[in-house]
């Protein structure tokens, strides 16, 4: 950015804490210059640097700070600073981090007043209980109360949750949560290193093997293994056998900061089984697998026993691990049990001896197994539940109070009861409450027979934790999660509209069971043979299937099937016509996405056109379905606004009103629901940056933001990228808000939520994404590779939208497409050079790009571990970070970027590595921006002199058994930034420190006012060697002054 000070590029400057210049730089060009200006007090105990807020360009903004000569002092640049908690440990970065305490650090400015911890502790065999620690409650702190180091005790061997919550002076308050073990394993081994077979023998091992130590090795099935759905997933580890791939387990320490890569055995289906021969270490142990399901609600499980050798498992038959659904890279502890739940043993003398897990039923996937010293004590303890409502069995359980009684032959003090609820209201309110005995909990009756109750709230749906110990010291716990909604009005996904546009009128249960719908007036499908067709519309339709949602009482213990309507895209719909009810209405569909990443659908009004081809539609609004783990597990979804408002649906009783359920992607749906509209809630108007799509580059993010029940100011919160923001400017009244916040910064991919709480107390959360990047910048697509033209290599210079569609492409000299299981029908942008695959090319489905207005997206799909694209173009001169959009459904992946160097358009083609782009896991419509770096994961500099380049996108440098999903490349200027400045005061000078890098010359400049004409250059440049240079300067006899430093 150039000044007004003749020419010279300079910097923006704000501190982090008085005494440091933590500078954000715009771009300039070298020579490169730090500038500070210093007010001199008159006794020269105090500098003073000026912070002015930024003015029109071209001038360059100033820092203000004071620094005492004695100390420097700290204090928030805009609004208040939050307290902070850093240097927690364990932190749940790795597997297995034993540890005695749990410790960190609460920090404030201001003082730290409070601080509380609350533990969920969970056994190895799965028992948990709740610990709520505070000051004189468990907790140890010492320290300053601006930096109070705290701490907790912890158990060894255990798994543990952590929500951490710390208040200041100033009434703000920071939490934070983690998730780590204390655990010690005895002995552990993959799953992935089963036998193998060498030279003709089967049945080896390798004892205690190093990490990786199976890759590639061969193995007989029948003998060594035995896979049950061959070829169903993928080979990365080893060869043949069992399905391996790599895993998104939390990392253990083998795995981290090295080249090894952790498998899992996935598809273990039922029937499959694999051995594992060792020399287990003597002694009585219990036995653990670290197991992930995403198969929904059904029941998978693993039995394990001893084929060979001296070791023996101890226990009724069967021995087995049972496995609840999470998702398929969501691993969790299992622990081995007999037939009566308790857990089942293994002794071992030392020998070898060979144990098998076969799979009893499946599907799951298997990290490792792990062997811990035998835990006597029975599993559970003499608590037991009973009487429990609401209790989940079934859906709409409405009441005001939870009930149940615990029963315990040892006896349960009353004080050692909790109940803990978590509650998400239908309009979206989050509550959660800790109940006791001294805030809610009623009990009554004898020490081994207690009648426990807590009150409810209605039309909310709850998960609640109870717990209780016994006289013992022994406890008892147990989850439910039910709902206390008042259904209003309910219709089914699967009850469309049939024979053209008829309907039936509060259908009883299954009524449409068997009726065809009419395409293009009661539904459209674009592939109607998808899925199953159980329900109805058997030649064809929406796809019917069977869900495995918690019952209905319409269905439970009928014999009657529920439905949901899968399979769903765009631009498939369905029309719902009946006599609604009267009034103002939310609609709310109760939705599953297993996908992974975000799925939607939305809901219009049929205004003309009904009952033939030929309708119009109004747009309500949209359902935000979130990845809910499995394509089962069912939540239910509000429909919103684009600002993120409740939809308010009027109805009147005049007739037939058409509802069109629009199926936008990733989501089934069971069923609709109608519920009384609340007017007071509040509503977000005038929304920008709002996402809606790409390239919204400003500085400032605004709303308006209004509630007729009213809000205070403090009651409104911005949060950007995981931090709340200070600085937020209101004006208007507590009815109506004007919101802003002028801190976003350029080039920045931002994830936000807004938060209000009316005087009322109801709340209101809208989250959202947009960036801030300019829509000027250079992009291209990544179905944009080279073609091929009459044999030469061709591709257009800045080429129009679609222009490579129907083009063909060379493989091994354009692109080439290796990765297993790539389809060729889904070749819609490029299509296969006759019957040879080629990069798969499919409609992009990403936030929209205005400059493409009605023309089509598209992306790559399938791309992976040997596949290449070449893209020829005359990138702009200049030096730039290349980002990329990507998404990712399996696990974490990532993709490289070469320049070809040379023998472009042939089959002998070099390439110098540029970077890497690191793809987290994010689902497959999950799409995000992700920055090409170097080994140390630093932005890569690109520098482009505007001549003709080719530059080639291949998958990872390892083969991790992963595809991914890319969208399009764009080149961002790079930023220049420059050193950190320090000053102080030392005997009437100042003192002026910076970090420099060898090589590097410095010079010092000063002015008296910024009006000079003129720097004068400070003593002689100084030579940079890699450390921190100091330099002093006297101040006698001056008032202020200006200081620059220049990069030569």
């Amino acid at each position: 950015m150039p000044c007004a000070s003749g020419g010279k590029a300079s910097f923006n400057l704000f501190p982090a804490w008085f005494g440091t210049i933590s500078p954000q730089f715009w771009h300039a060009s070298p020579p490169h210059a730090i500038r500070l200006r210093v007010l001199y007090r008159a006794e020269l105990k105090n500098i003073v640097v000026k912070n002015m807020k930024k003015p029109p360009r071209p001038f360059c903004p100033l820092t203000k700070m004071v620094l005492s000569a004695a100390s420097l002092w700290s204090a928030a640049l805009i609004g208040q600073a939050q307290p902070a908690i850093t240097n927690i440990y364990p932190d749940g970065l790795r597997q297995f981090e034993a540890s005695s305490t749990l410790s960190f650090t609460a920090n404030s400015s201001v003082g730290v007043t409070n601080v509380s911890v609350q533990l969920t502790v969970t056994s190895l065999p799965g028992v948990s209980y709740l610990e709520n620690l505070g000051t004189g409650n468990g907790l140890t702190i010492t320290g300053p109360a601006t930096s109070e180091s705290v701490s907790a005790p912890l158990f060894s061997n255990t798994l543990y949750k952590a929500a951490i919550q710390v208040w200041d002076a100033n009434g703000n308050s920071s939490s934070t949560n983690v998730s780590f073990d204390t655990i010690t394993p005895s002995y552990t081994f993959e799953a992935e290193d089963w036998d193998y077979t060498a030279a003709g023998v089967s049945g080896q091992f390798i004892d205690n093997p190093q990490t990786n130590k199976y890759a590639g090795l061969a193995s007989t099935s029948g003998v060594d293994y035995l896979n049950a759905s061959p070829g169903s997933g993928n080979a990365s580890y080893r060869p043949q056998g069992m399905e391996t791939e790599t895993c998104s387990d939390v990392p253990r320490q083998p795995y981290i900061g090295t080249t090894n890569l952790d498998y899992d055995v996935g598809f273990a289906t039922t029937g499959g089984w694999a051995n594992y021969t060792r020399h287990y270490p003597a002694g009585l142990y219990n036995v653990y697998a670290r197991l992930a399901d995403g198969n929904g609600n059904t029941a998978d499980a693993a039995v394990m026993g001893v084929v060979a050798g001296t070791s023996q498992l101890l226990g009724s038959a069967p021995l087995s691990f049972s496995v609840k659904s999470t998702a398929w890279q969501t691993f969790a502890f299992y622990p081995l049990l007999d037939a009566s739940g308790q857990l089942a043993q293994l002794t071992n003398d030392g020998t070898a001896s060979t144990l098998q897990v076969y799979t009893q039923s499946g599907n799951y996937n298997a990290n490792f197994y792990m062997l811990m010293p035998a835990n006597t004590n029975p599993v559970g303890g003499s608590i037991s539940f009973s009487g429990v409502y609401p209790d989940g069995a079934v859906q709409f359980q409405p009441t005001n109070v939870l009930a149940f009684t615990i029963l315990s032959p040892v006896g349960v003090p009353t004080n050692t009861i909790l109940v803990q609820l978590t509650g998400t209201s239908l309009i979206g309110q989050n509550t959660v409450q800790t109940y006791t005995t001294a805030n809610g909990l009623t009990v009554s009756g004898s020490p081994g027979n207690l009648s426990v109750s807590v009150p409810l709230a209605s039309n909310t749906i709850y998960t609640a934790f109870v717990q209780a110990v016994d006289l013992n010291g022994s406890p008892g716990t147990t989850n439910l999660t039910f709902d206390t909604i008042v259904p209003l009005y309910t219709f089914e996904a699967e009850d469309f509209d049939y024979n053209a546009g008829h309907f039936f009128d509060n259908p009883q249960t299954n009524a449409y069971s068997g009726v065809s719908g009419t395409p293009g007036i009661d539904f459209y499908v674009d592939d109607p043979t998808s899925g199953s067709h159980g329900y109805r519309d058997s030649a064809g339709g929406p796809e019917t299937e069977p869900n495995g949602d918690i019952p209905r009482r319409p269905w439970a213990g009928t014999g009657l099937i529920d439905y949901d309507v899968g399979f769903n895209d765009s631009p498939n719909w369905e029309d719902y016509t009946r006599n609604y009810p009267n009034g103002i209405f939310n609609i709310f569909l109760r939705a599953a996405n297993g996908g992974g990443g975000s799925g939607s659908a939305s809901v219009g009004l049929v205004t003309s056109g009904y009952q033939s081809s030929n309708q119009t539609v109004s747009t309500l609004g949209t359902f935000a379905v979130p990845a809910t783990g499995n394509w089962q597990s069912y939540r239910t979804i509000p429909l919103k606004d684009s600002s993120g408002n409740l939809v308010k649906l009027y109805l009147t009783n005049s007739g037939p009103t058409t509802l069109r359920l629009f199926n936008l992607g990733s989501e089934n749906a069971n069923y609709l629901l109608l519920e009384p509209y609340d007017t007071t809630l509040p509503i977000v108007n005038g929304l920008y940056p709002n996402g809606a799509y790409m390239f919204q580059r400003t500085n400032k993010l605004a709303f308006g933001i209004n509630s007729s029940a009213g809000m205070a100011t403090n009651g409104i919160t911005i949060t950007l990228n995981g931090t709340q923001v200070s600085g937020v400017t209101y004006s208007g009244s507590s009815t109506n808000w004007s919101v802003s916040y002028p801190g976003l910064q350029p080039d920045t991919a931002y994830s936000a939520t807004i938060a209000a709480r009316t005087l009322t107390g109801l709340s209101f959360n809208l989250a959202f994404a947009f960036d801030t990047y300019s829509s000027n910048y250079y992009t291209w697509e990544s179905g944009d590779y080279d073609y091929t033209t009459n044999g030469t290599t061709t591709f257009f210079d800045n080429p129009q939208f679609d222009s490579y569609n129907g083009l063909t492409a060379t493989p091994g000299i354009d692109e080439t497409e290796v990765t297993s299981g790539a389809p060729i029908n889904e070749d819609v942008y490029r299509p296969p050079n006759g019957s040879t695959i080629v990069v798969c090319t499919q409609g992009g489905g990403d936030v929209p790009r205005l400059s493409f207005g009605t023309n089509a997206t598209w992306r790559i799909n399938w791309f992976g571990y040997g596949d290449f694209c070449n893209y020829t173009r005359h990138y702009p001169a200049g030096t730039y970070n290349v980002l990329a959009r990507f998404t990712e459904g399996g696990a974490a992946s990532s993709a490289t970027l070469y320049q070809v160097t040379s023998g472009v358009g042939t089959v002998s083609q070099t390439t110098a590595l540029m970077g890497v782009f690191n793809i987290p896991l994010s689902g497959w419509n999950g799409w995000e921006y992700e920055t090409l770096v170097d080994s140390n994961n630093n932005p890569v500099s690109v520098t482009f002199t505007g001549t003709n380049e080719t530059l080639q996108l291949q998958g990872p440098l390892v083969d991790d058994g992963q595809t991914i999903n890319v969208g399009f490349f764009m080149l961002v200027p790079v930023t220049v930034s420059g050193p950190t400045l320090t000053a102080s005061l030392s005997g009437g000078q100042i003192v002026i420190s910076f970090p420099t890098k060898s090589g590097v010359n410095y010079q010092v400049l000063h002015k008296i006012n910024l009006t000079d004409a003129s720097w004068t250059p400070l003593g002689s440049p100084i030579p940079g060697t890699g450390a921190i240079q100091s330099v002093q300067y006297p101040i006698a006899g001056t008032s202020q002054g200006f200081y620059r430093i220049e990069e030569r």
